[in-house]
C-alpha cells in the first residue's frame, strides 16, 4: 500500500524565506538608486518549489525489473514548469525541484540532458524519502526544462511480507506516479525480464503485453493524479519450486504432503513444513473426520499476493495443490490447509467452507499460540453486509489505498459473517454436534433418515448446500438454526421458504411422535430433504389421515378381542396410500364381520338350534377367521366370519326346519310303513290259500271249523273258473253245497 505523500513543508518555507528576502534585497537596491540616481534593476531571486501552483511537474516513470541484482531500477523524465510571470522589478526563477520517492530508493542521480545535476536528500521517514534534484540551471518564468531522476528499490531481504522482494524466481514491489498534485498527464510504464508470469495485484495498469524478445510490460494511460495513484505488482518464474517431502501421522494414519518454495526462499519452505506438522494433526482432532484429501499427496506451494491485504491463498482440489502467498502469515496457511476438509465437497456454499476453515484455523492457532485471524464485523463492513447466500466472495478491486472498493467490502463482510456464523454454531451445538453433522454430510448422508434406521443411511445424490446443512444440524443435533440462517444467510425472497420449512417440520414432528413405531415412508423424507413442501405436506395430511384409520382399527380390534395384521403398517411405510386406505376398510370391515359372527354366537343353544347347527362348526370358522385377519387374510377372513355369522343367525329357523321335515319324514314313514305291513300280511294270506297240499281251517257258522287242503295261491287257467266258483258263498239258508 503506497502512503500519501504529503508537500513536504520546508519546501513552502523555502518558497516563503526567498520571497521575503528577494523582497528585501530589492528594497534595499531601490533606496540606493534613489540616493545614487542609478536606475532600478530587480536581480533574480532563486525560488523553490516542490508542488506549488508556481512550479508544476509532469513524470513518465519506468520501472525495470533486474531479477539477478534483485533491485528495481527507476527512471523519471520530469517536465517541469515554472508558472510564475516576471514583473518589472522581480524576476522568478527555480533551480531545483523536490520529489518524493519511495523511502527504501538509494543511489539518486539527476540528469538535465546530458549534464549531472545534483541531487540530495531533503527529509525521510517511513512512508516516503523527499529528494532536491537540481534542474541545471534556473527555470525562468514561464519556461519548462526536463530532468531525469533515477534510483534503484532493492530488495532488503528479511521479512517475507516486504513490501520489495526482487529475485529469480518472485518479484513484488510497490508502483508510484510522480507529478504535481491533481495534474494531469503523468504515466508509468513496468517491465520485466522474459519468463515470469505477470500479475496485477492492485492498481489501475493495463494488462500485460509481451514484446519480441520476450520482455512484458505494464503500462498505464494519462494518469488524472498522479499523488493518488498507487499499484502494487508481482511475478513469479513458473517450475523453479525446490520440493520438500512431509509424511506424517495424523490420527494414526499416514498422511503425505509435499512443499514447494521458491529456490530463493529456503525459509518459506522450511516454516511451511513445521507448520504442516504441528497443525494438520490438531484440524483433524478438532473437525472429526479423517485426513481424506482428493488426491493422493497434497502439494502446499508458494504463491504470490492475490490481494491488498496480504490474505492470499486458493486451494485446487482437482490437483491437490494449496496456493499459500509468501507474504502469508501462519495462521492464514493454517486457514488454507483446513480447506482440505472444507474444500467444496462437504458443502457447496461457500461461505460454509471460508467460514468454518478460518473458524478452525483460529482455532487450531491459538493451540500453537498463533495469533488468531481478526474477522470481527467493523462498521465500515456492517455498511456492506449482504446475505451470505448472495456474497460471491469475489476478490479485491481496490484502486487505492486509502479507498476500499465497494465489492472488495462486501467481500471482506461476506467473510468476516461466515466466520461468526461458524462460531455461533460452535457455541449453539457444540464440538460433538458439529462433528455429527460433518460425519454426517462426508457420508452423503441425507438428513432426514427414517428413525428406525439398521442399515445404511439414505444418501443424496452430491454434497448438500446451506438447506441441507441447516437440516443436518436439526436432524443430528436436535437444534433448530434457523434463527442464525434469518439473519445471516438467507436473501430476503428465501425467508419465506424458512416459514414454509418451520411449519412443515412441525407437522412432520407431530406425525412421527404420533406414528410411533410406523416408519414415516421415503417419500415424505424425499420431499423434506428436497424441500418439496407442497409435497410433503400433502403426503403428511394423508398419512394423518391413515393414522385415523389406524387407530379406528386398532380400538375395533381391541374391543373385538382380536390382534391387527402388520398389512396396513407395511403399505404405510411403503408409501402406497391407496393400498393402505383400501387395506384400513377392508380391515374394519371384517372386524364388524367378526364381531357380528360373534354377537349371533347363542349363549345356550337349544335343541332346535343343536339341529340347525348340524353339518357346520360355526366356532371353528370363527376361529379361522381371527387367523386369518391377524396374518393379513382379509378375503378368507371375512368368508369365514360370514359362515359363522350365518350359520349361528339361521340355526333356529334351520333346526325348526329340518325338525319338521324329521317328522313329516317320520310319518311318511309310517304311512308307507304301514302300508307295506298291510300289504305283506295280504300277501301273506293269499300265499297260504292258495299254497298245494296245504291245509287251511275255516270257521263254518253251523258246522264250526272246517279243514280243507289249501292250493296254490297261483292256480291254472283249468282251475280259474272253479276259485271263481268258490268265492260265491251260498247264504245260510241255503247250506253248503259244497261236496
Amino acid at each position: 500500500m503506497t502512503p500519501a505523500r504529503p508537500r513536504d513543508p520546508r519546501s513552502q518555507g523555502a518558497l516563503r524565506r526567498a520571497r521575503a528576502i528577494g523582497s528585501a534585497w530589492l528594497g534595499l537596491v531601490a533606496a540606493l538608486g534613489m540616493l545614487l540616481g542609478a536606475p532600478v534593476l530587480g536581480p533574480a531571486a532563486a525560488v523553490v518549489d516542490a508542488a506549488g501552483p508556481g512550479l508544476t511537474m509532469v513524470g513518465a516513470a519506468t520501472y525495470e525489473v533486474r531479477p539477478a541484482s534483485r533491485l528495481v531500477h527507476v527512471s523519471i523524465q520530469l517536465a517541469v514548469t515554472n508558472h510564475l510571470s516576471d514583473t518589472v522589478i522581480r524576476r522568478y526563477t527555480f533551480d531545483r525541484v523536490d520529489v518524493s520517492v519511495p523511502p527504501t530508493a538509494v543511489h539518486p542521480a539527476g540528469l538535465a540532458g546530458s549534464k549531472k545535476v545534483v541531487v540530495r536528500e531533503i527529509s525521510r521517514n517511513r512512508s516516503q524519502e523527499v529528494l532536491s534534484v537540481g534542474l541545471g540551471g534556473a527555470l525562468g518564468a514561464g519556461r519548462t526544462t526536463s530532468v531525469t531522476l533515477v534510483f534503484d528499490l532493492p530488495d532488503p531481504g528479511g521479512a517475507a511480507n516486504r513490501p520489495i522482494r526482487v529475485g529469480p524466481s518472485l518479484i513484488t514491489f510497490p508502483v508510484w506516479a510522480y507529478g504535481s498534485a491533481g495534474l494531469a498527464g503523468s504515466r508509468v510504464v513496468v517491465r520485466f525480464p522474459a519468463g515470469y508470469d505477470v500479475r496485477i495485484v492492485s492498481g489501475s495498469l493495463a494488462a500485460p503485453v509481451t514484446a519480441a524478445d520476450g520482455s512484458i510490460s505494464l503500462t498505464t494511460g494519462a494518469i488524472a493524479d498522479p499523488l493518488a495513484f498507487t499499484a502494487v505488482v508481482a511475478a513469479d518464474r513458473p517450475s523453479t519450486f525446490v520440493e520438500t517431502k512431509v509424511d506424517l501421522q495424523i490420527n494414526g494414519e499416514p498422511a503425505s504432503l509435499a512443499v514447494r518454495a521458491f529456490p530463493d526462499d529456503p525459509a518459506w519452505g522450511a516454516r511451511m513444513v513445521k507448520l504442516i506438522r504441528a497443525s494438520l494433526p490438531l484440524l483433524a482432532t478438532e473437525i472429526g473426520l479423517p485426513f481424506q484429501p482428493a488426491t493422493p499427496v497434497v502439494t502446499v506451494e508458494e504463491a504470490l499476493p492475490r490481494s491488498i491485504d496480504g490474505y492470499a491463498a486458493a486451494f485446487v482440489p482437482a490437483d491437490g495443490t494449496i496456493q499459500i502467498a509468501y507474504t502469508a502469515d501462519d495462521t492464514t496457511a493454517i486457514h488454507e490447509l483446513a480447506h482440505l476438509w472444507f474444500d467444496g465437497s462437504l458443502f457447496t456454499d461457500r461461505w460454509i467452507a471460508d467460514g468454518f476453515a478460518i473458524f478452525y484455523g483460529n482455532r487450531v492457532a491459538l493451540a500453537l499460540k498463533l495469533k488468531p485471524r481478526d474477522e470481527s464485523i467493523t462498521p465500515a463492513l456492517q455498511a456492506a453486509a449482504l446475505p451470505l447466500n448472495s456474497w460471491t466472495g469475489a476478490d479485491s478491486t481496490a484502486t487505492s489505498a486509502n479507498k476500499a472498493s465497494t465489492s472488495d467490502l462486501a467481500d471482506r463482510y461476506g467473510r468476516a459473517a461466515a466466520v461468526t456464523v461458524a462460531g455461533r454454531l460452535y457455541a449453539l451445538v457444540g464440538a460433538d454436534g458439529l462433528q455429527a453433522v460433518w460425519r454426517a454430510a462426508s457420508g452423503r448422508e441425507a438428513a432426514y433418515q427414517p428413525h428406525d434406521q439398521v442399515g445404511p443411511s439414505d444418501v443424496s445424490d452430491g454434497p448438500p448446500d446451506w438447506r441441507g446443512f441447516l437440516d443436518l444440524i436439526a436432524e443430528r443435533t436436535g437444534i433448530d438454526a434457523s434463527g442464525l440462517w434469518s439473519t445471516w444467510v438467507v436473501t430476503p425472497d428465501e425467508q419465506a421458504l424458512l416459514t414454509t420449512r418451520a411449519a412443515i417440520r412441525r407437522q412432520y414432528q407431530a406425525l412421527v411422535s404420533r406414528a410411533a413405531a410406523w416408519v414415516i415412508p421415503h417419500g415424505v423424507l424425499d420431499a423434506l430433504n428436497a424441500w418439496q413442501f407442497s409435497t410433503a405436506a400433502d403426503l403428511l395430511v394423508g398419512l394423518d389421515q391413515l393414522l385415523d384409520q389406524r387407530d379406528r382399527i386398532a380400538a375395533a380390534a381391541e374391543a373385538a378381542g382380536l390382534t391387527p395384521p402388520t398389512t396396513l403398517q407395511t403399505a404405510f411405510q411403503d408409501g402406497t396410500r391407496a393400498t393402505a386406505v383400501t387395506e384400513a376398510s377392508n380391515e374394519l370391515q371384517v372386524i364388524d364381520a367378526i364381531g357380528a359372527a360373534s354377537s349371533a354366537e347363542p349363549p345356550a343353544a337349544s335343541l332346535v338350534d343343536q339341529i340347525g347347527l348340524i353339518g357346520t362348526d360355526p366356532a371353528a370358522d370363527l376361529d379361522a377367521a381371527t387367523t386369518a385377519f391377524g396374518a393379513g387374510d382379509m378375503v378368507a377372513a371375512r368368508d369365514r366370519a360370514l359362515a359363522a355369522d350365518e350359520a349361528w343367525s339361521q340355526a333356529a329357523d334351520t333346526g325348526g326346519f329340518r325338525a319338521r321335515v324329521a317328522v313329516a319324514t317320520l310319518l311318511v314313514a309310517a304311512v308307507v310303513l304301514g302300508y307295506l305291513i298291510s300289504q305283506l300280511r295280504r300277501l301273506r294270506r293269499l300265499g297260504r290259500r292258495h299254497r298245494p297240499g296245504a291245509v287251511r281251517v275255516a270257521y263254518h257258522p253251523r258246522r264250526g271249523p272246517v279243514r280243507r287242503s289249501a292250493r296254490g295261491s297261483r292256480g291254472t287257467l283249468a282251475n280259474q273258473p272253479v276259485r271263481m266258483a268258490r268265492r260265491i258263498r251260498p247264504g245260510p239258508e241255503e247250506g253248503d253245497q259244497s261236496p
